[in-house]
């Protein structure tokens, strides 16, 4: 599975990023980072817009994004937005026929990817996060992409605030998303690993059995056998 990671973050001390390893560390894939300040990109002028469409150099990043099967995004909250480099990175890759296309009743998402996820943090609090609500609208509306989720730490320059537990309330709230989520990895009825273990007391038989088919117990009991040839 390919984790696309757009990384807007431009301080070196970036509370964001701090939250968005917690969450790429518990993601099964192939992490690809784009790390947005690094980039030459520029907003699109009269040119672009036309060139974008026959050039395959302006077309990288686009297939990238199209190309991913999950997409984290971590971008503070500046100007009840983000920083504007992403702005610059989602313009360069709109690209009709790759990231979407038009269809009768409007654009069509092309974009492989079932989720994205949000990762932002902010000084204040109850400010609005338009820049979220844009993501979540061109994901659906756009992308295809109908699942997006938002991990957000906010209030972390209020003087009087734990930034510490701030952070770390957040932190288990990617850490009980990811573990909900491993649970669709098994073949069998429970997931006694994760955040379900507590409901589970005990079980009765083979502990793979109850878990999941042991494929590798399965090949090692097999490779002396006909049936081992269905493994090669």
């Amino acid at each position: 599975m390919k984790i696309l990671f757009i990384n807007a973050c431009v301080r070196k001390e970036s509370r964001t990023l701090l939250l968005a390893n917690e969450l790429l560390s518990g993601l099964r894939g192939e992490i690809i980072e784009v790390f947005l300040p690094s980039l030459n990109l520029k907003p699109l002028d009269e040119k672009m817009i036309y060139d974008r469409m026959i050039d395959s150099d302006y077309q990288v990043y686009a297939r990238q994004f199209q190309e991913a099967d999950t997409i984290v995004i971590a971008a503070p909250l500046w100007d009840l937005s983000f920083p504007s480099i992403l702005k610059v990175y989602i313009e360069n890759i709109c690209i009709n026929g790759i990231t979407f296309k038009y269809g009768e009743n409007g654009p069509i998402g092309l974009c492989k990817a079932k989720r994205l996820l949000y990762v932002s943090t902010s000084g204040g609090v109850n400010y609005p996060d338009f820049g979220f609500n844009y993501i979540k609208a061109l994901s659906n509306m756009m992308f295809g992409i109908k699942d997006v989720i938002r991990f957000s730490a906010e209030g972390l320059d209020v003087w009087e605030n734990n930034v510490e537990q701030i952070l770390e309330k957040t932190i288990e709230e990617i850490e009980e998303y990811i573990d909900t989520e491993n649970v669709y990895d098994k073949a069998g009825s429970y997931a006694i690993q994760g955040i379900f273990a507590k409901y589970i007391d005990k079980f009765v038989g083979e502990y793979h059995n109850v878990v999941g088919l042991p494929i590798e117990r399965l090949k090692k009991e097999a490779e002396n056998e006909t049936i081992f040839r269905f493994f090669r």
